[in-house]
């Protein structure tokens, strides 16, 4: 069973036609907070701004994000093989609703440092390449696969120097059974307060508790004071009805749930109040909390798969 469907990033209404979603849709981590108030519309590209206050078709996905990258070279799309390594589903779609979230609650810049952990095939990273300066502009990312990683450095590295990708033996039950380092034990090999956005979609969906926090402990390290990180997960409230795939789920320990025993790695689901806690405890303040319909829940924000969390580092007062 695949877990890493992706639905369009605008709700679809009764109609069958497609529509943004109303601000109102983007839950506040805090009672009382509103989206306007995590994210105004002047954190916000000013490229989008005019898109954001119309509504956007699935037709027009693809030239949103090509009228921005018009000037450069896209590099290709890799093999089959290698596109399946990141779950499947429409490689080049799914990549541009990421990269619109990114734009969108990570406030995306030209010259931004930008790191993603669990690159894979380089879905995101093709896409994003083409939006960052060359000279002030960077994105690091690493994977699990080497052979994902050759291909990334060959397609992507050879046309843009600025985005580069490291190979990493991490063990995992799913992706890389015979790891040679554990998920707790990996320093990411990148300076102190680097990054400006840290992103991860699809990773710690694959990921169990010690992982999970020791991944949290580096973000904290490598990206800057007030760095936005954006990770995608599997949530669920602890009083919460199973739904049409969590049902089939069984308890890991407290606070997360598996689909195969003999593979843990496959797909892990959180409580969402551990992942809350858990994120505050490591020194993000949290902004926003958007759902995604896995479950058979209303998605909010932009329709998704996957639950997302916006959150931020906080400074060394610990303060936004």
């Amino acid at each position: 069973m695949r877990f890493i469907r992706r639905r369009y990033f605008f709700q679809r209404r009764a109609d069958g036609k497609h529509s943004k979603p109303k601000s109102s849709d983007l839950d506040g981590i805090h009672e009382g907070t509103t989206s306007k108030q995590v994210l105004p519309m002047s954190d916000f590209p000013e490229t989008f701004s005019a898109e954001r206050q119309s509504a956007l078709s699935h037709e027009t996905e693809s030239s949103v994000y090509l009228s921005l990258a018009a000037r450069h070279r896209t590099p290709a799309i890799p093999s089959q093989d290698l596109m399946d390594l990141v779950g499947g589903g429409d490689f080049q779609h799914i990549g541009l609703i990421n990269v619109y979230n990114i734009i969108a609650f990570c406030g995306l810049r030209p010259h931004h440092w930008i790191l993603e952990p669990g690159c894979g095939s380089g879905r995101n990273a093709r896409l994003i390449a083409p939006l960052l300066d060359s000279v002030s502009g960077n994105y690091r990312g690493f994977d699990v696969s080497r052979p994902a990683i050759a291909w990334c450095r060959e397609s992507i590295s050879s046309l843009y120097p600025n985005v580069r990708f490291d190979h990493a033996d991490i063990q995992n039950s799913h992706y890389n059974p015979e790891g040679s380092i554990e998920p707790e034990e990996y320093r990411f090999p990148y300076e102190d307060e680097k990054f400006d956005v840290v992103f991860l979609p699809s990773v710690f969906t694959h990921m169990r508790r010690d992982g999970f926090e020791h991944y949290l402990d580096e973000i904290h390290r490598v990206i800057k004071p007030g760095g936005r990180l954006l990770s995608w997960h599997f949530l669920l409230e602890n009083s919460a009805k199973p739904g049409k795939f969590s049902a089939e789920f069984v308890p890991y320990d407290d606070i997360s749930w598996i689909h195969n025993k003999k593979n843990p790695d496959s797909t892990v689901v959180y409580d969402c109040q551990y992942v809350l806690k858990t994120l505050e405890r490591k020194g993000f303040a949290l902004h926003a909390r958007m759902r995604g319909d896995w479950d058979g829940f209303r998605p909010t924000g932009f329709a998704d798969y996957q639950d997302r969390i916006l959150s931020s580092r906080l400074d060394r007062k610990g303060q936004r």
